[in-house]
């Protein structure tokens, strides 16, 4: 069911005793009914994906609730339990909205409170209700208490609402929650709805000294680690992997950027002691990857038939909860805890010795000589590929490629936004490449081992058959990417992104 109309909410914590003698107080406001007891989940994913498509999903007593929060569209659907995945919401509006918006992404119950609810309603001089308030009280789990005002419109009686909103504001002195009773709840809580985003967004200036703008960054990646382990160990969902792996490998290639900006047996250090996360985390990851494929080998391989393919999942399921608690043991051991606190104290200390001659250096010079060197890193090993060179060749402009892009990322914000921008989308598209080419290497091998283990069992025949179209697919899937490789690159090298480049980070491009 689908409605729409006016909502405004009003944190009335402060008032909560009040708003009851007011409302009682109004000539024309009425009682609507006993008080009602709830129970309300306000959900949404780790990175607040409903929140950044635009929506608020909240779960209360059986109905499930999105609203939009620009347009105050609202769908529900009747939902007994609070769903745990996208595709645990009951088919319609409501399941194409959260499935859009979360992907592979688990939902969480991002705040539960028990509200006791008063209902109220404006009567016009015929007795019509023209509006619906709702004065909702209740504690979030640290008891912090909660109090909302949620005064709704009826179609056609805008003008109505928004006077009752305006009486109600200035006999309150209350606050205006954006529209949404989840913000007042989420505050209550003490969340930041969007708070949380594995983007590498750091605010630096052009003339801040490298070591200080290189430990800034790496304290977020440093963050965003930490926010993800409990979801990692906890193997909530494969974005908490995902992110946090990400961070490690930024923190990786910030580390080999920072020549003569940290001192030498620091950086030797921590590329080892980083290297090996990386290291202990890539068999998850790689299962992972192979999992939320199976539904597309699938399609490729039997004619959209899981079942042919239940083995191989069973399988994958198997090597991942192995692997997952060796992973688990290495984000519980001494090494890493180490890790993380000696990392912390270095980038407080911001270490220097004789060799850091461009410590103090601007950020913006030491990026953009960074920056250049890699790109120029990338533009010779590409050149250096023909259609006879061998595999490793790509896989190492990939991992150049990589560094490249975290770079830009990091750094990129110092220079022209607009620019740098089309110089990561132009990379972009060769990492999507070089990504494709490597993924069916990997892949094709790996099914290719899990195809001989399924081999030993007879009753699995059909599935051994599927495994072998489908390895032969994945083998094609790599074959088109190196066909399409000289192309892509020759994008990419094409005068107009070179001279993208020079004029961004060459030395030519310092005044």
């Amino acid at each position: 069911m689908a409605r729409r109309s006016p909502l405004v909410a009003l944190d009335v914590r402060r008032d909560a005793d009040r708003v009851t003698e007011l409302l009682d107080g109004y000539d024309d406001v009425r009682r609507d009914g006993p008080d009602l007891t709830v129970h309300r989940a306000l959900l949404d994913t780790f990175d607040w994906r409903i929140r950044r498509a635009g929506g608020a999903l909240s779960w209360c007593d059986g109905t499930l609730t999105w609203r939009d929060r620009a347009t105050g569209h609202t769908h529900t659907v009747a939902q007994e339990e609070l769903p745990r995945w996208p595709d645990d919401v009951v088919a319609g509006p409501v399941h194409d909205l959260v499935a859009d918006a979360c992907d592979v992404r688990v939902l969480l119950p991002r705040v539960e409170v028990d509200l006791t609810v008063q209902r109220y309603r404006l009567l016009d001089d015929l007795d019509k209700t023209v509006v619906r308030i709702d004065l909702e009280r209740g504690c979030v789990a640290d008891g912090t208490p909660v109090a909302s005002l949620v005064v709704r419109g009826v179609r056609g009686y805008d003008g109505e609402h928004a006077g009752l909103v305006r009486r109600l504001a200035e006999d309150l002195d209350g606050q205006t929650a954006d529209g949404e009773p989840a913000d007042i709840v989420f505050a209550a809580a003490g969340l930041e709805p969007g708070g949380y985003t594995g983007e590498l967004a750091v605010s630096l200036e052009p003339t801040m000294a490298a070591n200080e703008a290189i430990a800034r960054t790496c304290r977020h990646l440093l963050q965003t680690m930490r926010a993800n382990e409990d979801g990692v160990i906890a193997d909530l969902d494969t974005e908490f992997l995902h992110d946090f792996r990400v961070a490690v490998r930024r923190t990786r290639s910030l580390l080999g950027a920072s020549k003569r900006v940290l001192p030498g047996p620091v950086r030797d250090d921590f590329r080892r002691r980083f290297k090996w996360l990386g290291d202990v985390t890539t068999p998850v990851r790689d299962l992972d990857v192979f999992s939320l494929a199976i539904p597309e080998y699938a399609d490729a391989a039997a004619r959209g038939d899981l079942e042919v393919l239940q083995p191989l999942a069973d399988l994958v399921a198997a090597d991942q909860q192995q692997a997952h608690a060796a992973l688990t043991t290495a984000l519980r051991s001494q090494d890493y805890a180490d890790l993380v606190s000696d990392w912390s104290e270095t980038l407080e200390a911001s270490p220097t010795d004789e060799e850091t001659t461009e410590a103090t250096d601007p950020i913006v010079e030491v990026a953009r000589q960074r920056i250049w060197r890699a790109y120029r890193g990338v533009q010779r090993d590409g050149r250096a590929i023909d259609d006879d060179s061998p595999s490793e060749m790509l896989h190492r402009l990939r991992k150049d490629a990589k560094k490249l892009r975290y770079l830009l990322e990091a750094f990129g914000a110092l220079f022209d936004a607009d620019r740098t921008k089309v110089a990561v989308r132009e990379l972009k598209r060769l990492q999507d490449n070089l990504g494709a080419f490597q993924d069916g290497e990997v892949q094709s091998q790996g099914l290719r081992g899990f195809a001989m283990r399924i081999a030993r069992r007879p009753a699995d025949v059909d599935t051994v058959m599927a495994l072998g179209v489908l390895a032969s697919h994945l083998e094609q899937v790599q074959d088109d990417a190196r066909a399409q490789f000289a192309k892509r690159f020759a994008r990419f090298d094409r005068s107009g992104n070179r001279a993208l480049y020079e004029g961004l980070f060459s030395p030519k491009a310092v005044r």
